[in-house]
């Protein structure tokens, strides 16, 4: 069974102040709605038959009188006139006559032109050129058949064919001829056809006017509803999918103006066949249609991926449809390119890990490829050195490049060897108590001296520190902090470890008198493989304070750097401590 309109969802907001219009109201309306569709017909039918006759009168021969043609031109032309000029003063209201007063006037000038075209026929008919009688004919014929366009009303559509059927039977009947009785005949057959026509097209016409009246003196009803529908929605007719009323949202979503979608049909806009079969199926074994998933083509090139969903309803005693649509275009979109995105990281995410295999290995290779040289490099020198009883300076020269290159190789290989073993270490390292305090001392005392090294000095807490993690990972970061400090220091230099407790942290400060680092490279001096445009000529592959920055944020600390140029930098690292210790001032970098 159809849904009544106040059955449906939405009804329960419409106000009662909105009333339904009375019978008689809307046969007032009925009336003024038919006289404005015939006054617009007849104002198009009199340009139309204006240029017809035009057309017709320069197909015929000379036969046909020149008064004739004065008269018929004259006479089509004033008349297409008067047809305009009633329609203007109709819109008008002139006078204040009747609507129904306009509409009879509108038959007359039809009678009138009916007449006129009579007149041609009379000397067409007596023309010995059989041609101009054809002419003649087919002019009155497309004349009256398209006045069956005001079919609606039926005194205006068949006051030109009844003038010109009554003319023509009056030349048959003045010009006797033994076929005059057959042709009388055949014209009002003709008559009597057109007649029906006009009753046919006028009774469709009606109809549809009547609907459209009824629907229109309810819009506020019906707008009010789909307004208030926050879906896209429309009324759509059943047995052809034209619609009726569509809401702002629904015009929005496929892209058309309000007249353009009411001009169109749901089964037009429908982009494919298959979908079009689907839905009437549905609708036929179901009686409504949920959450179909529909493509649909309003513009050419325009595409959209719907859940389209109709319900049945009846007007005015006619069966229609309420349309729902959802766009999930962008939801099918984004679906594929979560897919896709998945995917394209998995795959990313496979040959990373490949590469860093392969990494490690090669890594691995090349630690042991080269220790073993660095290695016996390193005996060599130390030999030679102990085996030689005299040296030249050029020779302790060379000695010495020899053995700070070696060395440079050594640190750069196990730099890389450490930030691997960190990579694989994760967030599973060793995590056990011990003294930082005797663990930065350790790192003071293994770090390289020499006449050309800066001076360092360590200044400890009395007490031992104690923090948790991998002792030798710590050990790394520092030892790092440290040699880079060194290198960036000159020979008359100093480099100053400082180890404070400052709340629940152990704060280590490894501060230089070096060249420093400029304020606008700061932010990027923990970036793997970045070095500062200062550091070129000195030793380093870029990952060691990288590195550093790895170990001690894998160890629930932080790292900062300030750096006066010129003048020196100042590296604080804060790592939590074991037990709560007193809080003392905090340590500010240099």
């Amino acid at each position: 069974m159809p849904y009544s309109v106040t059955a449906m969802p939405f009804a329960a907001a419409i106000p009662e102040r909105l009333p339904r219009p009375s019978e008689q109201d809307m046969a007032t309306r009925s009336l003024k709605a038919r006289i404005d569709a015939i006054f617009q017909v007849h104002a198009q039918i009199g340009a139309g038959n204006a240029v017809l006759g035009l057309v017709i009168l320069a197909m015929l021969s000379p036969e046909v009188a020149t008064t004739t043609r004065l008269f018929f031109v004259s006479g089509i032309l004033l008349l297409a006139s008067a047809r305009l000029g009633l329609f203007l003063l109709y819109r008008r209201r002139w006078g204040g006559l009747s609507p129904i007063s306009f509409t009879w006037a509108a038959a007359g000038i039809s009678f009138a032109t009916g007449i006129v075209w009579t007149g041609l026929f009379r000397d067409t008919y007596n023309s010995s050129v059989s041609w101009d009688l054809v002419i003649g004919i087919l002019g009155i014929g497309l004349t009256s058949f398209t006045s069956v366009l005001m079919g609606i009303w039926l005194p205006a559509a068949l006051a030109f064919p009844l003038a010109t059927s009554l003319g023509v039977s009056l030349v048959y009947l003045t010009h006797w001829t033994p076929f005059s009785p057959g042709l009388m005949a055949l014209t009002w057959v003709s008559f009597a056809m057109i007649a029906i026509l006009a009753h046919t097209i006028g009774r469709s016409a009606l109809a549809e006017l009547e609907l459209r009246l009824r629907l229109t003196a309810n819009e506020s009803r019906f707008r009010l509803i789909a307004e208030a529908n926050p879906i896209p929605s429309a009324v759509i007719r059943r047995k052809d999918s034209s619609f009726l009323f569509a809401n702002s949202r629904l015009a929005d979503l496929l892209g058309l103006k309000a007249d353009e979608l009411l001009s169109s049909k749901l089964w037009n806009i429908v982009a494919r066949r298959e979908d079009r079969d689907a839905l009437t199926n549905e609708l036929r074994r179901l009686d409504l249609v949920e959450n179909h998933e529909v493509i649909l083509s309003p513009r050419p090139g325009r595409h959209l991926l719907t859940h389209l969903s109709l319900l049945p309803l009846e007007i005015e005693g006619e069966e229609m449809l309420m349309l729902t649509v959802r766009d999930v275009t962008q939801d099918k979109e984004l679906q594929k390119a979560q897919v896709a995105a998945r995917l394209a990281a998995e795959s990313a995410l496979t040959t990373e890990r490949r590469a860093v295999e392969e990494q490690r290995h090669f890594l691995a290779m090349v630690a042991h490829e080269f220790r073993t040289p660095l290695s016996i490099i390193s005996t060599t020198l130390d030999v030679l050195d102990m085996t030689a009883d005299t040296q030249s300076p050029e020779k302790e020269l060379a000695f010495k490049r020899i053995r700070r290159a070696t060395e440079r190789l050594v640190r750069l290989i196990e730099t890389c060897l450490n930030e691997d073993r960190l990579g694989e270490i994760g967030g599973s390292l060793t995590r056990e108590p011990f003294n930082l305090t005797s663990l930065v001392h350790k790192v003071v005392q293994d770090s390289r001296g020499g006449s050309n090294a800066p001076r360092i000095e360590a200044i400890l807490h009395e007490s031992p520190l104690t923090v948790t993690g991998d002792k030798a990972l710590i050990k790394i970061a520092l030892a790092n902090l440290v040699d880079n400090a060194e290198k960036y220091t000159k020979t008359d230099g100093q480099v100053t470890l400082r180890l404070t407790p400052y709340g629940d942290q152990a704060v280590v400060q490894v501060a230089d008198s070096g060249m420093g680092i400029p304020d606008s490279e700061l932010p990027r001096i923990f970036d793997k493989y970045y070095r500062a445009p200062g550091a070129k000529g000195i030793a380093g592959a870029g990952l060691g304070l990288h590195l550093v920055k790895r170990i001690i944020e894998l160890h629930g600390g932080r790292i900062e750097a300030a750096s006066v140029l010129g003048q020196g930098s100042t590296f604080t690292v804060r790592l939590p401590l074991v037990s709560g210790i007193e809080s003392g001032e905090a340590p500010q970098a240099d």
